[in-house]
């Protein structure tokens, strides 16, 4: 059973690292041998649709090209820059001659910098695979098109999403709230971990910053080996490995 369990552990990996590596593969294929529509979506993602006259695919892909371009320039580009210190402005009341009260100056917070930046992250980071996989669609529409085979109509992928592909269209919302409410937080959470984020670094009134490794160096042997976590958690280790066998 324990065999079992293994092999197929195993085979679970290795076809995930084999669906990976035939992502980029498929990728590299299109831009290389791809013609100039293909070639074309590198930089405009609906090119090679327009060229299939697939014109509405062309539009929702132009216009999602469009909102990651607008995401970047009047969102992003606000807290990413700023990623590195996560805000060097701290909060502080201005007297405002115009207003004649005192307001609060244009400060960093750091939690927004740190949580905004990492929702970025993410955003290209789906935009990228979704643009990597729209070059490896356009180019496979390019074969069909040479080998003289029907391409789809939207009316026709309309039909197969809620038809044979209809598990796709199931999974899409709760994979994309698996991501916003599961992993961007679990991300976070990691970040915070290599700040100095404490009561005496608490935003708005105050800023955090990276600190690196210190906070694990302290946890695990700062106050000596037998009087921090370190001592329990080296201590559960080296008895799972016995318990197991």
């Amino acid at each position: 059973m324990a065999n079992e369990t293994k092999s197929t552990a195993v085979e679970a990996v290795g076809g995930f690292f084999k669906a990976v590596g035939g992502f980029f593969s498929g990728f590299g294929t299109a831009v290389v041998k791809g013609d100039i529509f293909v070639k074309l979506s590198l930089l405009w993602w609906g090119a090679g649709y327009v060229r299939r006259k697939q014109f509405v695919k062309a539009l929702i892909m132009t216009a999602l090209e469009a909102a990651v371009i607008l995401f970047t320039i009047f969102f992003a580009s606000r807290y990413v820059p700023k990623f590195g210190t996560l805000g060097t402005v701290k909060a502080e009341m201005v007297f405002n001659i115009d207003t004649m009260k005192n307001e609060f100056n244009d400060y960093d917070h750091s939690f927004m910098i740190l949580l905004f930046s990492l929702f970025s992250f993410v955003v290209w980071f789906v935009a990228i695979i979704v643009w990597m996989r729209n070059m490896a669609n356009v180019y496979k529409l390019q074969l069909m098109e040479e080998n003289g085979e029907h391409i789809n109509t939207f009316k026709e992928d309309i039909k197969l999403y809620i038809g044979e592909k209809f598990h796709i269209t199931l999974l899409t919302l709760p994979v994309l709230g698996i991501v916003v409410f599961t992993i961007i937080p679990i991300l976070l959470l990691v970040f915070v971990a290599f700040t100095n984020y404490d009561q005496q670094h608490m935003p708005p009134s105050e800023l955090f910053t990276w600190v690196g490794f210190s906070n694990f160096i302290t946890l695990f042997g700062g106050g000596g080996l037998t009087a921090t976590f370190g001592y329990s958690f080296v201590r559960v280790l080296g008895w799972t490995p016995y318990a197991l066998t």
